[in-house]
Parts: C-alpha cells; structure tokens; sequence
C-alpha cells in the first residue's frame, strides 16, 4: 500500500518527514537533480493476488479487452483535473513509476520536483528548521503550505492504490477466456 495513514496536518515536523521521506524519481537523469515524487509501480511489485502474467497480458495486450490500459488512463486524467498544475506520468526504462510533475499553465510539462525549493533536499526536520531560521523565517509560516503538500501527495498515494486495486481485479480474470469473447464478438482471430 502506498498511501499512509496517521500523519496529523497540525504537525510541522511530521508533515515534513512525510514529504521529505516519500519515494522521488530522478525524471531525467540523476545528474541534473531533477526528480519529484514518484510510487514504484511495477506489476511484479504490486504484490497482486492473482496473477502477475494476466495482468500483464492485459497491460501489453494489442486488444485490451478488459480495457485496463483505458481505465488506468481515465483515473490519471480524473486525478489531473482535480489537482489542477499537476500532470501524472509514467517514467522509467518499463515505465515503471508513476511520477507526479509540475503542470505550467501552457499545459507543458516541468521535470523539477513538485516540492518548492524550502520543503526540499533537507537531511532533517532539524536541518530545516536550521536553514529557516537563518533565513528569518519560522517553522509556522510554512504549515500550510506542509499541509497543502501532505494532502497533495496523499491524494498521490491513495490514487496509486486504487491502480494497484484495478490492476489487481485484472490479475484474476481469466485472459484467455476474455481474448476468445472478443474476437467471436469482432470476428477476429488471435494473431491478427
């Protein structure tokens, strides 16, 4: 499961170990440092109940006739809409990351970190709370702007888990069963 329960929105320090500790994808390259949370996805690290090969047949299926890819597709953009200046998207070698971006308003994607520059890259709460008070600042000016974060990347989580969810209903069809449906239903055959 991806998405943690038990984070109090009126704790600064556990709000800031919740965002500093999440999981970030480098979404370039690690060279040029620009990564932003992420959830590994891969199929064989869902820990399905079913099978892991059915689902994948459904994920890289020419037919999709569960139509998961469609579905998966739907809940990225429901989710989009609803986080409006943030775009989802798959990153890695087999696309397995699900990678939270920055959304400009020409609809271009930016590849930095979704965090602002003072939540990011701090070892530590202490280390943080240092930097902030060399700067002039408090830890309470930015509560809201912890929370407003938390609550973003928890929505993130949860999002993920209802993926793992879907793909894990797939994992217990029966592929073969469904291929077979299709193509009597389209007049295909498999292969085709």
């Amino acid at each position: 499961m991806f998405y943690k329960k038990g984070i109090d929105i009126t704790n600064a320090k556990q709000m800031f170990e919740f965002i500093n500790g999440h999981f970030k994808y480098w979404t370039m390259n690690s060279w040029n440092n620009l990564r932003s949370i992420a959830n590994n996805v891969k199929v064989y690290n869902l820990k399905l109940d079913g099978s892991r090969y059915t689902a994948l047949k459904y994920l890289t299926s020419d037919n999709d006739v569960g139509d998961l890819q469609v579905e998966i597709n739907c809940r990225l953009k429901e989710w989009e809409a609803d986080h409006k200046g943030y775009a989802l998207g798959f990153n890695g070698r087999s696309g397995g990351y699900l990678v939270m971006y920055n959304e400009e308003p020409s609809g271009r994607v930016n590849f930095r970190t979704i965090l602002p520059y003072d939540l990011d890259g701090f070892d530590t709460y202490e280390d943080w709370k240092d930097y902030l008070k060399d700067n002039g600042w408090l830890v309470k000016d930015f509560i809201g702007t912890l929370r407003e974060y938390t609550q973003l990347i928890q929505s993130f989580d949860r999002l993920c888990d209802e993926l793992r969810d879907l793909v894990n209903e797939y994992s217990k069809m029966d592929y073969d069963a469904d291929v077979k449906a299709f193509n009597l239903e389209y007049g295909t055959h498999e292969g085709e």
